[in-house]
């Protein structure tokens, strides 16, 4: 008897670490996609701006 009550503790302990294990990845995804996401629009506007002053630096000047 103290054997299966001791299994069926292990069983829900195991549960909870599975459904706390979700949790954190499911979080965890969460701020890599936010954090991926503002690191793309950090570059594209770097780009842009870079882009911008290119265009302003060499667009008064004849290229040849």
């Amino acid at each position: 008897m103290v054997f299966i009550s001791i299994s069926f503790m292990f069983h829900d302990v195991e549960h909870l670490l599975l459904h706390l294990l979700a949790i954190f990845t499911s979080s965890l995804e969460k701020y890599l996609v936010r954090l991926f996401a503002h690191i793309l629009i950090g570059l594209f506007v770097s780009f842009a701006i870079e882009l911008f002053e290119f265009l302003i630096y060499f667009g008064s000047q004849p290229f040849f």
